[in-house]
């Protein structure tokens, strides 16, 4: 059975699109071996604010529609086996709602990609943020690059804050986890593409118009 590598840490970010439906995204990062329960709920409760000062405002709202909502963050490690080793509960973010225009179909999602330039695939990833209002489309269908920027900018602030610690919260490496490989490979780059994606892979070939690279 594969195993999760040691002192990999999942960040968990959900919320709800319209008719309640739950969305979910993640991001991993590197504890060493492994982190104790109070420094997980400490990186836990510093993903919570981190998120709410840089992606917790009036213009990053503006990116999506009223039904779409950001909830809660938790966090949890792995110890080296198939299971999860410690858990930091769900935290509730500060007061999150889209003020944007129409919403488009749930399934339709807008892709992190998690690039550590190492090739194959246990060494990328991927983070499906929900889907933006219908006023962040341009004349083609696809994000429009200010969105993208403004966005993209905003995880990358995000990241960069975490993998900074201080403060009594740990300063850990965002990287790219692999249980086929039991590897933890430090992230480079998030890849932001304006090509709308769908979580369930349902999506025909569509050619993307422009790729950001925002260095971590």
């Amino acid at each position: 059975m594969p195993n999760q590598p040691a002192g990999a840490v999942k960040v968990i970010f959900d919320g709800i699109t319209q008719g309640g439906e739950v969305f979910a995204h993640s991001f991993w990062f590197d504890a060493g071996t492994a982190p104790t329960q109070t420094d997980l709920e400490l990186f836990r409760t510093a993903a919570k604010l981190t998120f709410d000062s840089i992606l917790g405002t009036t213009a990053i709202k503006a990116l999506f529609p009223t039904t779409t909502s950001y909830k809660n963050v938790n966090a949890y490690s792995y110890a080296g086996g198939p299971n999860v080793d410690r858990v930091a509960g769900k935290q509730a973010l500060a007061t999150w709602v889209g003020t944007s225009s129409s919403g488009l179909p749930n399934q339709c999602a807008m892709v992190l990609s998690l690039i550590t330039g190492v090739p194959g695939r246990s060494f990328r990833g991927r983070s499906y943020l929900p889907g933006p209002g219908t006023g962040q489309l341009s004349s083609t269908g696809q994000i429009s690059a200010s969105t993208i920027t403004a966005l993209g900018t905003a995880w990358q602030g995000w990241v960069n804050g975490m993998q900074a610690g201080g403060g009594g919260t740990p300063a850990w490496t965002a990287i790219v986890a692999s249980a086929t490989r039991n590897a933890k490979t430090p992230l480079i780059d998030l890849g932001f593409d304006t090509r709308m994606d769908v979580q369930r892979r349902r999506a025909a070939k569509q050619v993307v118009t422009s790729v950001s690279l925002f260095p971590v």
